[in-house]
């Protein structure tokens, strides 16, 4: 191939780079257009998650729970961390269970942050009731990470805290 002179020959290298940056960033934003279009829907699946290990807690589904939950699950409450699936099984679900027979949860608000493998829901509740004959009375927040794994969506993390009302 022929040289070009000098002016001649950078410009030529500089319309290549620019072409190949230009076709970067179509195909880029090609793939996040097309995972832009199906993230509610997968949002939506994810939350139906969400939903699904809520109601199994309230109703003592330990079956139901556990399948929400990613074997590799991480639960950190009130200080305290469980960092597995097996782990939470064995320590704290049956607890959890117990007390939401006794006591009513209302969602006050949730938050969705949705990707295209992976949502953040972030919800805040008020409960109260009565447990081992006292009064409870809480404001507490949830914090659920969720993955796409195979055709599922699980929960690989759980934050729960809560306080008084009031």
């Amino acid at each position: 191939p022929r040289r070009l002179p000098g002016q001649a020959h950078r410009a030529a290298h500089l319309m290549r780079r620019a072409s190949f940056a230009v076709g970067a960033i179509c195909l880029v934003a090609s793939a996040l257009a097309a995972h832009a279009d199906d993230t509610p829907a997968r949002a939506a699946e994810a939350l139906a998650t969400v939903e699904k290990f809520g109601a199994a807690l309230a109703s003592g589904d330990r079956e139901g729970v556990l399948a929400s939950l990613a074997p590799d699950v991480v639960i950190l409450e009130h200080g305290g961390a469980e960092m597995s699936r097996e782990e939470y099984a064995g320590h704290h679900l049956d607890g959890d269970v117990e007390y939401l027979k006794e006591i009513k949860v209302r969602t006050v608000d949730r938050k969705v942050i949705a990707g295209a493998d992976r949502v953040v829901v972030l919800t805040r509740t008020e409960s109260s009731g009565q447990y081992g004959g006292k009064p409870v009375a809480s404001r507490g927040t949830e914090t659920l990470v969720l993955e796409h794994r195979g055709s599922l969506w699980v929960i690989v993390h759980v934050h729960w805290s809560s306080g008084k009302s009031g």
